[in-house]
């Protein structure tokens, strides 16, 4: 776990000067050029942020993006379009092993898959002829893969929607500061809650073997779930955010997954735009067969590859699986059954079924994640509690309480009401909310 941590924390967008000079400086560049030369020019600053942040993947991701645009003009003027296509796809796959390989910190498998995914699916989109607006601008594609907030973990987003709004960019006050407000809370929800909850689970999980429990092991899942959440949800809140400060919009990534009525729900609401991609170039092509075996097959492929997004490793694999045979069972089950569950039964089953499968994730080997699994279930002989587990509950009771009701929808149906019935007094008190929540952040990360 402690090396999964610090590659997520070796990015800098979470700095001072990253905040006060870098941002600033390239809105202002950006919207002071001409709408024809703000793609090519975000383009630069994407690239001038990673080469800040380290050289030597700036200069990969460049190559990369000729490789694969090279492909596309290939595949538009001369034919051979498989041909370019299979080139495109085996150059993008030889990416992942090559990340995994390298020991720098910033050029972390998930950074390699998010751009693997949006250029293949660039490459799709020429390759499927589809009606694009952008057509064969370099600037555009280069853009949608390596737009620098989402390379932390995306929001991923159709190409031919990215680069439909690309030629209609006009500077938005109010974008501009909702995009703000948008990027302190992402930014927040890493500081002040994912971090203390990492921080939490190294103590629990790092138990010795006589102070294990039962409720330790249910709790080291349930911090890791937290962490999961709001280091995601957290990098892709401060994506949209920042994308909206540029005129781009970005899709929501993740919509209370832990609230999820089924495993089949829960694929569609965490991870939501990797969901999709997967659907759409995956599944679909699958599904056209109709048959239930080609089903079967289109959903575990879907799940590995779900898996496989956080790094090519066993346990990841697995942890797809298991979701996926879950998923399965709620897909084939008679819906009549399914319809007699209360709706709170099927989401704590869904919520405990889910913490069940992150005990592989936060293990090195899939075997010790199993015996994770057997002794949340009882069946390691684990006593139930002690007063060391107890101990540690008590002591971080607030932050527990508020992770678990930031998980739920409460808030967001909470603003969207006040927004209806008093806009005017909801846009001030958000408006004094976000400065108050700069403030705290600057603090935290200073």
């Amino acid at each position: 776990m402690t090396a999964f941590l610090q590659q997520w924390y070796a990015f800098s967008m979470l700095s001072v000067s990253f905040i006060y000079v870098f941002l600033p400086l390239s809105l202002f560049c950006y919207y002071v050029l001409p709408n024809k030369l703000r793609p090519p020019a975000l383009l630069l600053i994407s690239l001038v942020y990673l080469f800040l942040v380290q050289p030597i993947v700036a200069a990969f991701l460049a190559a990369f993006i000729l490789l694969d645009y090279l492909a596309i003009h290939m595949m538009e003027c001369y034919g051979a379009r498989k041909f370019w296509l299979c080139f495109a796809i085996v150059k993008n796959l030889a990416i992942l092993p090559l990340a995994a390989l390298m020991t720098l910190p910033v050029m972390i498998p998930l950074l390699a898959v998010v751009y693997v995914v949006s250029s293949l699916d660039g490459v799709l989109a020429f390759y499927r002829r589809e009606e694009l607006s952008g057509g064969h601008s370099i600037a555009n594609f280069g853009l949608h893969c390596v737009f620098f907030p989402r390379l932390y973990a995306g929001p991923l987003q159709p190409y031919r929607e990215f680069a439909a709004q690309l030629g209609q960019v006009h500077f938005n006050s109010r974008s501009l500061l909702v995009g703000f407000g948008q990027f302190v809370q992402g930014g927040l929800k890493l500081t002040l809650i994912a971090r203390q909850c990492a921080e939490l689970f190294v103590i629990v999980s790092g138990f010795n073997s006589y102070d294990i429990t039962v409720l330790s092991l249910w709790s080291a899942v349930i911090l890791f779930g937290f962490w999961l959440y709001f280091t995601l949800s957290g990098y892709c809140d401060m994506a949209q955010g920042i994308g909206a400060m540029f005129g781009i919009f970005l899709p929501k990534n993740f919509y209370y997954p832990y609230q999820s009525p089924s495993i089949g729900d829960f694929f569609e609401r965490f991870n939501m735009t990797l969901s999709a991609f997967l659907k759409r170039n995956i599944y679909d092509p699958l599904a056209k067969s109709s048959d239930i075996a080609t089903d079967i097959l289109g959903m575990l492929l879907m799940g590995v590859l779900f898996g496989i997004w956080f790094g090519p490793r066993m346990n990841y694999l697995l942890w797809g699986v298991f979701l996926t045979i879950f998923a399965l069972i709620g897909r084939y089950l008679p819906k009549k059954l399914l319809s007699a569950i209360p709706v709170l039964i099927r989401r704590i089953f869904t919520f405990a079924a889910v913490l069940l499968s992150f005990a592989l994730m936060t293990h090195d080997s899939a075997r010790q994640g199993v015996s994770q699994m057997l002794g949340m279930l009882g069946l390691r002989g684990h006593a139930f509690q002690n007063e060391l587990i107890m101990y540690q509950i008590i002591s971080n009771l607030f932050l527990l309480i508020l992770a678990a009701f930031l998980c739920t929808s409460a808030i967001n149906l909470l603003i969207q009401w006040a927004q209806k019935s008093i806009p005017r007094i909801v846009d001030t008190a958000l408006a004094v909310i976000n400065i108050a929540l700069l403030v705290i952040f600057t603090a935290i990360i200073y």
